[in-house]
């Protein structure tokens, strides 16, 4: 019984490693598992079996997302002041929507609803020139 008890200690030392390794690497799985030389399949077990480093692992890949992003926002800045033509248009793209620097018009339900019950009356021409 002492055995079980050391294993279960030593996992729980290793899940912990884990969840740093998460908030240190963008909350990558694969790699936070062979950090620790655990296998994808028993992370994945661990997680399925233990609500508590299952809602661990979701806060440490959340974490790990957000500075992921804020790496993406601050190197897309530097491209951007470097004067590289795609970055910029990248952002213009995305954040800039509210700006109006879009390709395409987005509708939101709402609005498609609201639409959808408009009417629309479309008059033409008629042949020869008249009204």
């Amino acid at each position: 019984m002492g055995s079980k008890n050391r294993k279960k200690r030593k996992s729980k030392e290793v899940m912990e490693r884990l969840i740093e390794e998460l908030k240190n690497n963008g909350g990558v799985v694969i790699d936070a598992c062979r950090a620790v030389g655990v296998g994808k399949t028993t992370f994945y077990r661990w997680q399925k079996e233990d609500e508590e480093f299952r809602k661990k692992v979701e806060e440490a890949v959340e974490l790990g997302n957000l500075e992921l992003i804020d790496l993406g926002v601050k190197t897309l800045k530097q491209k951007i002041e470097e004067g590289d033509l795609t970055a910029t248009i990248f952002v213009l793209k995305t954040l800039g929507k509210r700006r109006g620097f879009t390709e395409r018009v987005e509708l939101e339900k709402k609005d498609v609803e609201e639409f959808s019950s408009t009417k629309i009356q479309i008059y033409l021409p008629k042949k020869g020139g008249g009204e």
